[in-house]
């Protein structure tokens, strides 16, 4: 489940990577149109003003960058990804894309000229979640990047809790569930950490924090037509998906028959029931200070 999901990950050691073929395109396609929609106008919250140079990262098939290019015409946009990025008729004159791993273009040795430290006013990144190792030192590495006063932004969906439509925790017993999480952390990934982005912009020395929570439908959201494209994707491809994740870091420690169990408990879990079902989904953006 990720923004090429998302190509943020270290390109000599990535931990879980997904597949970069056109049937995975037009599932990243179908989640950045479902994101978008939840989250509204603007897709963005930080308050920007006026940026001239934008990076997202991880920027999966370029699509949330070509809309951060319409959004701010006068911004020079950057994109990287692990991944060649698709060519499309529709990308503006003002984006460019880098393939490579953040991390090492933009290191303490690296000479990328468009990734110098301090000359970025907004990095905004999205469903990083299977991509990055290490949280603060991810953190760390954007913040160089930007100018003082310049924003980051990041979106990310919480893998680890279902909850109902009273925000009850629905899986505290999901015996699968707490298997992926411990086998994501052998790995080195934190696939809970969507609640704690606020809490690594903090201790990263960001100020003006904040974090908004939304609601990653798994079925119809009566009332709420802002999650119906999100209820969509999830009941098309979120099961599938999760599914292969589980597989890819557990699959050689089960049985066939144990497998067949988990997909049949996990396809059960992400089916929709009338009790509002649904992942929580994170956005926490600060600014870099001035001095």
């Amino acid at each position: 489940m990720g923004e090429a999901t998302d190509r943020g990950f270290h390109a000599t050691s990535a931990p879980y990577a997904l597949p970069n073929d056109a049937t995975e395109h037009e599932r990243l396609e179908l989640q950045t149109k479902a994101i978008d929609q939840m989250l509204g106008d603007p897709i963005t919250k930080a308050p920007l003003n006026n940026p001239k140079r934008i990076l997202e990262v991880g920027c999966g098939t370029g699509n949330v960058a070509r809309r951060l290019a319409g959004m701010h015409p006068n911004a020079s946009v950057i994109g990287v990804d692990l991944s060649p990025v698709p060519s499309s008729e529709s990308t503006p004159p003002n984006v460019a894309f880098i393939q490579g791993d953040i991390h090492e273009l933009a290191g303490d040795n690296a000479q990328v000229p468009e990734l110098q430290p301090g000359s970025f006013d907004y990095i905004f990144s999205r469903m990083l979640v299977f991509g990055i190792r290490d949280w603060p030192e991810h953190f760390s590495r954007l913040k160089r990047l930007l100018a003082p006063g310049g924003w980051l932004e990041l979106q990310e969906v919480d893998l680890t809790g279902f909850y109902d439509g009273q925000e009850n925790l629905m899986s505290s017993h999901w015996i699968w569930l707490s298997e992926q999480r411990e086998a994501f952390t052998w790995i080195g990934l934190h696939i809970d950490c969507a609640p704690d982005l606020g809490d690594y912009l903090s201790q990263t020395e960001f100020q003006d924090v904040h974090t908004q929570k939304y609601r990653w439908m798994l079925g119809p959201w009566e009332g709420h037509p802002e999650t119906d494209l999100m209820a969509h994707f999830s009941t098309r491809y979120t099961a599938d998906a999760n599914f292969t994740a589980y597989k890819k870091v557990l699959g050689s420690s089960k049985s066939e028959s144990e497998l067949a169990d988990v997909e049949k408990e996990m396809k059960e879990a992400f089916s929709w029931s009338k009790d509002g079902k649904h992942l929580r989904f994170f956005v926490a953006y600060g600014q870099r200070p001035n001095a």
